[in-house]
């Protein structure tokens, strides 16, 4: 491909006179723009493959599964539960107590679903 360019440049410059910056501007134009296409050609497939982590960025949805503890009564099906080291809003399907053990079962909204373990 280098051959490729270095003709393509001594051609053009031979036959338009296009010495100085305009060549080299000229010449970096086409180069970048090579490179792009070929780039693209060659990576197509890297960019719309499907991720075997889907979770990787999603904290949330990591989340699903593990126990916590709530640190506040549920009033009205919502209230805070303690996970790790960390005090998340979460909302509940039944009363929860202060101190009762809990389980996510999801998340929406930065807000955990959780249920009595």
């Amino acid at each position: 491909m280098v051959r490729v360019v270095a003709a393509v440049r001594l051609r053009r410059e031979a036959s338009h006179g296009l010495g100085g910056w305009e060549g080299q501007l000229s010449f970096f134009g086409f180069v970048a723009i090579a490179f792009v296409i070929s780039g693209r050609t060659i990576f197509k497939g890297l960019r719309n493959r499907a991720s075997t982590h889907p979770n990787l960025n999603d904290r949330l949805a990591n989340m699903v599964g593990q126990h916590g503890q709530a640190t506040t009564a549920f009033d009205g099906g919502s209230g805070k539960v303690k996970v790790g080291d960390t005090v998340w809003l979460a909302q509940g399907d039944g009363p929860i107590n202060a101190g009762d053990g809990v389980t996510i079962t999801g998340a929406d909204k930065g807000v955990l679903k959780v249920r009595v373990s």
